[in-house]
């Protein structure tokens, strides 16, 4: 396990938001859509798999993003039990087979300049990063272990004209902060659950809309 630091850094720039966040206790946690770096958390499918196993993995990741989504509205609704659960599984399946259905479609259009083999791949691979990418359901928050570091100075304290705040980790609930190394190697799709460590910073993670925290990987 890793050893927690007493205290963690986050530098700011001096604006409304940052003083709100001082006065409130409060974090800002990122979607990982919103990083300035096209490349980061972005992930990129890399094909060596064919037609039908590419089918199956697109198929188990709308229906996994498609029940969590539906069983969440039928809880806000007030509906669980075994009929919310079939409802969900038979939406899902449905979604994934319009979509499996439209990617062969447009595999045939003459546009694409190549085989409909070859077009169905490139969709397929297209539309599982897509939908990798609509799984992120954590926001990323990220810490230094200096406060004297100038390049983050420059970078994220407003060209060394914002703060440096200092976060203590004895208070409840008790953070949960991983170190990370940045790698300059991206992880592979079978990779993803496993990325390398790496890292100059700690990061948490914390669900959208919930109260409880999780670590995950971090920004590269």
């Amino acid at each position: 396990m890793t050893k927690q630091r007493e205290t963690s850094y986050r530098y700011r720039g001096f604006s409304t938001a940052t003083l709100e966040s001082l006065c409130r206790d409060v974090l800002h946690f990122a979607h990982p859509g919103t990083f300035n770096d096209p490349l980061d958390c972005n992930p990129t499918v890399e094909c060596d798999s064919d037609l039908d196993q590419l089918r199956a993995l697109l198929t188990l990741l709308i229906r996994r993003r498609v029940t969590a989504e539906v069983l969440e509205s039928l809880r806000s609704a007030r509906l669980r039990g075994e009929r919310a659960t079939a409802h969900a599984n038979k939406r899902a399946q449905a979604d994934a087979g319009h979509e499996l259905a439209n990617i062969a479609y447009n595999a045939t259009n003459p546009d694409y300049g190549v085989g409909k083999a070859e077009a169905e791949t490139w969709l397929l691979t297209q539309e599982i990063e897509r939908e990798l990418f609509r799984h992120y359901e954590r926001g990323v928050c990220c810490f230094s272990r200096t406060y004297s570091s100038p390049v983050l100075w420059s970078h994220y304290g407003d060209n060394h004209q914002g703060l440096c705040i200092g976060y203590g980790t004895d208070r409840a609930p008790k953070p949960k902060l991983q170190k990370r190394v940045a790698s300059h190697r991206r992880p592979g799709l079978a990779g993803i659950a496993t990325a390398p460590e790496g890292g100059h910073i700690w990061v948490e993670m914390r669900s959208f809309g919930k109260a409880r925290s999780r670590a995950s990987t971090s920004r590269p």
